[in-house]
């Protein structure tokens, strides 16, 4: 079944957006930034991160943070609790957060010595 397009309301007129353009999405309390790949273009949303997460395709999204729902496909580097994304940004995974990678990502073992 195809992905329906992901449109926003910008109060104006519906943007479509490709969804796999999106870097990460913040909270604003209730409103919702949604930041692009390029770094420069961001959306906002009068709605709250928790009820646009809803809308994002399974399995590609992955909330780290009270405040932030990441692209796992931009995913570079995960040190501890820090994570940082391809363009550069990086975040601090909170506590309960920390199992938000369990089984999304393809790890290789180190090799052994």
């Amino acid at each position: 079944m195809a992905q329906k397009p992901f449109m926003l309301n910008d109060g104006t007129r519906l943007v479509r957006i490709n969804i796999q353009e999106v870097a990460y999405l913040q909270a604003d309390r209730v409103y919702c930034q949604i930041y692009m790949r390029d770094g420069r273009t961001h959306y906002t949303l009068t709605r709250p991160l928790g009820e646009v997460e809803k809308s994002l395709p399974e399995g590609e999204f992955v909330r780290i943070s009270r405040s932030y729902v990441i692209n796992l496909q931009m995913v570079q580097m995960i040190m501890g609790r820090i994570v940082r994304l391809d363009n550069g940004e990086e975040f601090t995974m909170g506590e309960q957060y920390k199992g938000a990678f369990d089984g999304r990502l393809t790890v290789f073992p180190q090799p052994q010595k």
